[in-house]
């Protein structure tokens, strides 16, 4: 549970029972520019494929898992067994990678593609050019750029292939096929609403970046930002991040001054120093939720220095300590990522209180019309998962914003608003209050609104229906 968690639900829930797909995906948080549609897409068919209520969320878990078999995948082409088993050892017991399992929300699923556009860049690079995989690498990219555009860094792995020539021309064609079929459910929404994103980003890119400002020096970057974020996807605590960063660089460092690096790795490094730069200079919140693209990278350089320690001398003993030393480090931090969140814990402690104070349901919310409330969305979903919301069902209002009705069902007066309080007149339990004697004209007039699994849907997935961006701008 969680705010975003709570409108991927009610878009995948309703999607599938409306067999509705969205035009665009979730907006990005630094302009009112929404993100392509594919990680909607994929919610709603896990709901029609899966019956559940949870499907989303299986899906998550699904993808989870299958990270870590990528990663195996991975390690496996590259250098054998050793390494591939080292980097699932690594992703499957990494802290994020296991938040991402439940956390539904769009970066969740960056992890996972990612990891596969590295596998099928190496596939390229050890089979040679082949035009079909190009063009599903290209596929699979789109659906991560759509996905998040903070991975636009991440083209510069297909990208790399320019450097062969004519050799991988045709190969490289079709990776841009690829990308550019994944970019038309969201071209098709452009062409219908005035190039609202187009505008709206470029107006980002020339004039409003210039207004933010993000103070990061190179050194806090280095020596703070990036141990944290180590720690934050691997586990552990910020010193043990700098170690990993640290090992990192030296272990690279020497293979290259001895020339025993692997060439296919450069393509990695390159790749990798282009999106550290990128991330440095972006003008925007470097939340580290944001940057899951960065796990395979993380996973296979953390994998390599530990696959490079079993092969020194005695490196079977030494590189046993070593993975022990990094289970230890890791695992209790690990073990703490498993419990729910706060808001997860709020919104089951409000549901619970909602069926002990006013009956087992169902019900039905109304919310302020320009008022928002993060638990309600929480309430309003649990509600949904257990069946017990119906727009039939009893009405309760969940005070914030908006004036208690007085008028009841056969048009007499309730309470008067300059002497009593509502509290006397409507059964209460924190924020809720039971309406069933108000008239549901009285409530609409003074702006409460239904806030049923289906508004929610409407705002989420089809807001530029109501809001008819073509019109306004």
């Amino acid at each position: 549970m969680g705010p975003d968690s709570a409108r991927d639900a009610f878009v995948s829930l309703e999607g599938a029972r409306l067999l509705q797909l969205p035009m665009t995906g979730p907006f990005i948080s630094i302009a009112p520019v929404t993100t392509g549609p594919w990680y909607w897409f994929q919610l709603i068919f896990a709901r029609i494929i899966l019956p559940t209520n949870l499907a989303p969320w299986i899906l998550l878990g699904i993808y989870s898992v299958l990270t870590v078999y990528v990663l195996y995948l991975i390690g496996l082409t590259l250098e054998g067994k050793r390494l591939g088993l080292i980097l699932a050892f690594v992703a499957a017991i990494a802290v994020n990678q296991i938040q991402v399992a439940t956390a539904l929300t769009n970066p969740s699923v960056i992890g996972f593609y990612s990891s596969l556009v590295f596998l099928l860049f190496i596939l390229l690079i050890k089979k040679g050019p082949n035009p079909r995989l190009g063009f599903i690498l290209g596929i699979i990219y789109g659906i991560t750029l759509n996905t998040h555009y903070q991975t636009s860094g991440l083209l510069s792995l297909p990208f790399s292939l320019i450097i062969f020539g004519r050799k991988y021309l045709k190969t490289l064609i079709n990776v841009f096929l690829g990308i550019a079929l994944t970019f038309l459910p969201l071209l098709y929404f452009e062409l219908n609403n005035h190039w609202f994103n187009t505008r709206h980003m470029l107006r980002y890119i020339l004039v409003d970046q210039y207004n933010i400002w993000t103070p990061m020096r190179w050194l806090t970057f280095v020596t703070d930002y990036w141990p944290k974020f180590i720690s934050f996807v691997l586990g552990g605590d910020k010193i043990f991040g700098f170690v990993i960063m640290a090992a990192i660089t030296l272990v690279f460092f020497e293979q290259i001054i001895r020339r025993k690096l692997p060439g296919i790795y450069y393509f990695f490094i390159v790749s990798f120093i282009i999106q550290v730069v990128i991330i440095r200079y972006y003008r925007g919140e470097k939340f580290y939720g944001y940057l899951q693209f960065f796990h395979p990278f993380l996973f296979l350089f953390t994998g390599y220095v530990i696959n490079r320690v079993y092969k020194l001398k005695f490196g079977r003993i030494l590189g046993s300590v070593v993975l022990l030393l990094f289970f230890v480090s890791v695992f209790p931090s690990t073990l703490k990522s498993t419990g729910p969140e706060d808001f997860t814990r709020e919104v089951q402690r409000l549901t619970k209180n909602t069926y002990q104070t006013f009956g087992p349901g169902p019900f039905k919310i109304y919310k302020c019309k320009y008022a928002s409330k993060w638990d309600i969305t929480g309430l309003v979903l649990q509600l949904d998962i257990d069946k017990k919301y119906d727009s039939a069902g009893k009405p309760l209002i969940y005070s914030w914003g908006c004036i208690f009705p007085d008028i009841r069902r056969d048009g007499t007066k309730i309470f008067d608003r300059e002497k009593d309080q509502p509290e006397k007149f409507f059964p209460k339990m924190e924020n809720l209050y039971d309406v069933s004697i108000a008239s549901p004209s009285a409530l609409l007039s003074l702006g409460w609104v239904e806030a049923s699994p289906a508004a929610m849907y409407q705002s989420a997935a089809r807001w530029w229906m109501d809001e008819q961006p073509y019109r306004a701008e």
